[in-house]
């Protein structure tokens, strides 16, 4: 499976790719919206894990842009932004799921299965 993550904190990103390359997933790294916004859009992945927080514009304005462009690309958002109204926004702009910083690897790995396991989806029916 193939997984997009876009993640400004190098440490924090490094470790994801490496913890899920121990699941089995290949991890393409981008450290901002605009590179991972364009990736997302000329190649075809399973899934994405995407911060909030980047450093050249919001990760909910990545959202909207891929959902106004019909890319049905299964989104998990990663962040630290922990409100329930931030959630519910993050939820209701198109993300298929929410995980809040800091977290467990295997709960990420876990939750990435779930998603790819929806009809449609590679590993779905």
């Amino acid at each position: 499976m193939r997984i997009l993550l876009i993640e400004d904190h190098r440490r924090l990103a490094q470790s994801i790719v490496e913890g899920l390359g121990g699941f089995g997933l290949r991890v393409d790294l981008f450290a901002t919206a605009d590179e991972g916004l364009s990736a997302a859009l000329s190649i075809s992945y399973d899934a994405m894990i995407l911060d909030l927080g980047l450093p050249d514009r919001d990760g909910l304005e990545v959202i909207s842009e891929l959902r106004a462009e019909a890319k049905r690309i299964p989104i998990l958002v990663l962040t630290a932004r922990d409100g329930i109204n931030d959630r519910v926004k993050g939820l209701d702009c198109g993300a298929d799921d929410y995980l809040l910083k800091p977290f467990a690897m295997k709960e990420l790995a876990a939750r990435l299965r779930a998603l790819l396991r929806r009809p449609g989806g590679p590993l779905g029916a």
